[in-house]
């Protein structure tokens, strides 16, 4: 029994056992068995010894061990220095650890090799999610900035300003800017040939909450994004064809309209009424809007502080 007032270290509280333990959870990621790795380990602190003297150490079934010591000569972590009692040591470390680094260097790079010429992804099947003011930013800037012949947008005037000198350093390289834009502020977006500025649905006029609170953009057909600002910023980018085709059609198709209210504008209202009024009623759902809206507010209110 202890005295009182001496504290009592059990054996597996040892500084040695610790380092012992984090030993074998490497060797353990390095590929050796659990048994190889406590045997291992108990004959590089007690070497030379026999497979039973090592059984002896590690408190390990002798059968178990007498295989483990076998798997780690055929790995060449041990060597056979004598025959009558057949005893074992480790081989120099630096040595034997520097040949696997090698080794698994080598075989990771004939993996991406094969992995490369048999892998066909040009990643047009997956949606990647930006989150944060910062994060939306550097991702539509990047598609403006990277854009090379045309880049058309649907929005707010008030979520573009932001983007005014990368929308102007792309149209001063010829990139086409098609912006569909709403009030207010169309007059304050940038000014250039290469910028047309299309007021939605031909009276810029926002109907709906949601071209306040959305950024739609294409560039060169190739990707497009669709971006919430209400409360915390999120964004959707994809470059599936068929949803990059879907998008940049429904923006042309707000181009469309706008000309054609334009052009129209007093008998499309005396047959449809005012922001073709009678045929919203008629077609669009009710709060259409507000599944994408509120998704958006409800993750930027959960977010921890």
């Amino acid at each position: 029994m202890a005295r009182k007032g001496k504290p009592v270290v059990s054996k597996a509280a040892r500084p040695e056992d610790a380092a012992s333990g984090d030993l074998v959870f490497m060797l353990e990621r390095l590929n050796f068995t659990d048994v190889e790795a406590k045997a291992y380990v108990a004959l590089s602190s007690n070497s030379p010894a026999t497979a039973y003297q090592i059984a002896q150490m590690t408190g390990l079934p002798r059968p178990n061990v007498y295989n483990a010591v076998g798997g780690l000569v055929a790995k060449g972590a041990l060597q056979q220095i004598s025959d009558s009692p057949v005893r074992y040591i480790p081989r120099d470390p630096g040595e034997f650890f520097t040949n696997i680094s090698r080794s698994t260097f080598e075989l990771c790079e004939d993996v991406v090799t094969e992995l490369r010429d048999i892998t066909v992804d040009d990643g047009t099947d997956y949606v990647a999610t930006y989150i944060g003011q910062v994060a939306v930013d550097a991702k539509v800037s990047k598609m403006v900035s990277s854009a090379y012949a045309r880049i058309y947008i649907k929005s707010s005037s008030r979520l573009l300003l932001p983007y005014c000198d990368v929308l102007l350093e792309a149209a001063a390289r010829g990139v086409v800017i098609y912006i569909v834009a709403a009030d207010p502020g169309i007059s304050e977006l940038p000014g250039h040939d290469n910028i047309v500025i299309i007021p939605h649905e031909g009276t810029g006029v926002a109907t709906g909450t949601a071209v306040h609170h959305l950024l739609t953009v294409s560039a060169d057909s190739d990707g497009m994004l669709i971006a919430a600002f209400n409360g915390e910023p999120t964004a959707s980018y994809t470059r599936n064809d068929a949803i990059v085709y879907t998008i940049h059609t429904m923006i042309l198709h707000e181009i469309y309209l706008a000309e054609i209210y334009k052009a129209l504008g007093p008998d499309l209202e005396q047959r449809f009424g005012a922001n073709l009024a009678g045929l919203r009623r008629i077609y669009r759902p009710e709060n259409l809007e507000n599944r994408v809206l509120e998704r958006s507010r409800r993750q930027w209110k959960t977010k921890p502080s």
